[in-house]
């Protein structure tokens, strides 16, 4: 491989030398070799340094740093010149990447050049006042950016300022100005609109606030647009609440902003409050091609959701994850028929209060969540009882002191289900938990098993929990939530002993699940993961046991069997699977 990686490389640096002036790119080869690139803008002069590591391509990218060669105007050019070529260069793992990089820093030179004369005015007006130069860190677009994540995270705190073009601009940081600041704001600007930003990085949840200012309503929603459809492929929350945009008009200018922001991004939810939806952004929030994840949280929908209960009705593909929070925006007919009727993959019910119990029992959506909802004392026949959830998951959350009308039936009625999933919001009285363990014992369909919002509620009942997931034949994934809590030694040792005894049985600490808050959960993970990745593996030769087509099981046991693993993981690979290595052999 190390031969393979040193032709490769040698082959870059000969493309470099032949197809660029030597003043312009050159190399020095040596141990570790490196391309030289000339960065040449009216306002920066710079080096490039692109080093070739032993393991690059094969293993490790490319190292790329810059030196200053005259003196520049800002740093920031320098920074944002590295992260461009950075992210080109991670984009291409295990590929030859030098003629992308050098391509994406003449792309950045060029949009350099062309920046000078045409600045954006708003970027000159800012840069104008004394109070810019101390309070706002000022930017301008070069290029579109990898993913709105990166563009977010990458500004410091503190107030910035991003021209898009000359009737628009959005700052991150405080949302608190000094009045000479908040007065030309509003001078040079006759609409604002204002979001949260919200993603988990190394467990650490960030939020930033978003504010975007323009000469009109239509450069707002445009420059909104623009940022919200930014690709991204890792997890994040837009909060959008009424009362933080009362200078900008919904009324007129959001539905392009709506179809943006719920454009498709799998990793996106979406988050309203206290915003009125009229009939025609209703009728754009049911009808996206994708799906979506959307929260509504004290909003309206005209006509008491008619519209967008209708819009939903005409989908041909699941509507995706719809939560209705606090108060929902539905008449209680609309409401019904939402539940019972409405295409969602997922339907999330939180502090809500239901006049009929037993409704989300019946919902269409193939998974259900509740979370702290009561009932209303005079609607609704407490007594029926359950005897089917139409769901195959549902996950129920409540506080153990105020107990949960929902709790025994759920609990009764569960052996229907695939995924049961109980949270409980404090610590359990011994009563509730031996009818959550009874039921477990005569669940014969359930196959994976929710447990939170955090296990160590669990912890003295958590050996008798183990010991009923032991004899379970059907439960084969536990879901186990942390918070903020270090791994439990005693857990854990109970943890290890049933993953040893089922080797069928997988377990995950979810990390990242909306609404994104930090945990321990890799802490946790990393306690039991070599006993995880055993059990996998031994669930993959069981399932490789059930192929029918004998040449795609000799193709996948090559496979398994070429991978690097351990005597065990391969003994046991082998040992179930003696007639396809026999049947190989012969032939």
């Amino acid at each position: 491989m190390d031969d393979s990686n040193e032709e490769r490389r040698h082959a870059e640096l000969d493309f470099v030398e032949a197809a660029y002036d030597p003043k312009e790119a050159w190399c020095t080869r040596g141990e570790v070799p490196c391309v030289h690139f000339r960065i040449k803008t009216q306002q920066l002069t710079r080096i490039l340094f692109i080093s070739l590591s032993k393991g690059y391509p094969e293993r490790e990218l490319l190292e790329i740093t810059c030196e200053e060669t005259l003196t520049g105007d800002a740093d920031s050019r320098t920074q944002q010149l590295l992260q461009v070529c950075r992210q080109t260069a991670a984009a291409c793992p295990g590929e030859e990447a030098i003629f992308a990089v050098l391509s994406a820093a003449q792309e950045w030179m060029q949009a350099a050049e062309e920046d000078v004369s045409s600045s954006s005015i708003v970027l000159q007006k800012v840069a104008c006042h004394s109070f810019s130069t101390k309070h706002w860190d000022l930017y301008r677009c070069f290029r579109t950016p990898s993913s709105l994540t990166a563009l977010i995270a990458q500004l410091s705190t503190g107030m910035h300022v991003f021209g898009i073009d000359d009737r628009s601009l959005f700052l991150k940081g405080n949302t608190t100005y000094d009045p000479e600041q908040r007065t030309w704001l509003q001078s040079q600007f006759s609409s604002q609109l204002v979001f949260r930003f919200i993603w988990l990085d190394n467990d650490h949840r960030h939020e930033a606030p978003i504010e975007v200012w323009g000469t009109c309503h239509e450069a707002v929603a445009e420059t909104t647009s623009w940022l919200f459809s930014l690709p991204d492929h890792q997890k994040h929350i837009v909060s959008m609440v009424a009362y933080s945009n009362s200078v900008f008009s919904f009324e007129f200018h959001f539905s392009d902003l709506l179809s943006a922001l719920l454009s498709h991004h799998p990793f996106r939810q979406v988050r309203f409050g206290g915003i009125d939806f009229s009939q025609e952004h209703s009728a754009v929030l049911a009808t996206q091609e994708h799906a979506v994840n959307i929260v509504l949280a004290h909003c309206w929908l005209a006509g008491g959701g008619s519209t967008f209960f209708e819009c939903m009705q005409q989908r041909t593909t699941p509507f995706g994850s719809l939560t209705l929070e606090s108060v929902h925006p539905f008449s209680e007919e609309v409401f019904t028929q939402l539940v019972l009727r409405a295409p969602l993959s997922k339907l999330c019910l939180v502090n809500l209060a239901l006049r009929n119990a037993w409704l989300p029992f019946r919902a269409r959506a193939n998974h259900v969540e509740m979370t702290n909802c009561i009932v209303e004392e005079d609607y609704g026949d407490s007594t029926e009882n359950v005897f089917i959830i139409r769901p195959k998951a549902f996950v129920l959350g409540f506080d153990p002191i105020r107990s949960s009308i929902h709790y025994h039936p759920l609990l009764d009625a569960s052996h229907g289900l695939n995924k049961l999933g109980i949270h409980f919001y404090g610590t359990p009285t011994t009563e509730q938990v031996q009818a959550l363990l009874s039921a477990l014992e005569n669940n014969q369909q359930l196959k994976v098993l929710e447990l939170g919002h955090d296990i160590l509620c669990f912890k003295d009942h958590w050996d008798e929990l183990m010991a009923v997931l032991r004899k379970s034949r059907t439960i084969g994934k536990l879901r186990l939530h942390v918070r903020n809590s270090p791994p439990d030694a005693a857990m854990l040792l109970s943890l290890k002993q049933l993953l040893e005894d089922r080797r069928d049985m997988d377990v995950v600490f979810p990390m990242g699940d909306w609404p994104l808050v930090p945990t321990t959960a890799s802490q946790w993970e990393a306690e039991v993961r070599l006993l995880l990745e055993f059990n996998r593996w031994y669930f993959g030769v069981l399932q490789l046991q059930s192929v029918e087509s004998i040449l795609k099981r000799d193709a996948l046991f090559g496979r398994a069997l070429w991978h690097r693993r351990e005597f065990r993981f391969v003994s046991f690979l082998l040992a179930s699977n003696l007639d396809v290595l026999l049947s190989l052999m012969g032939n």
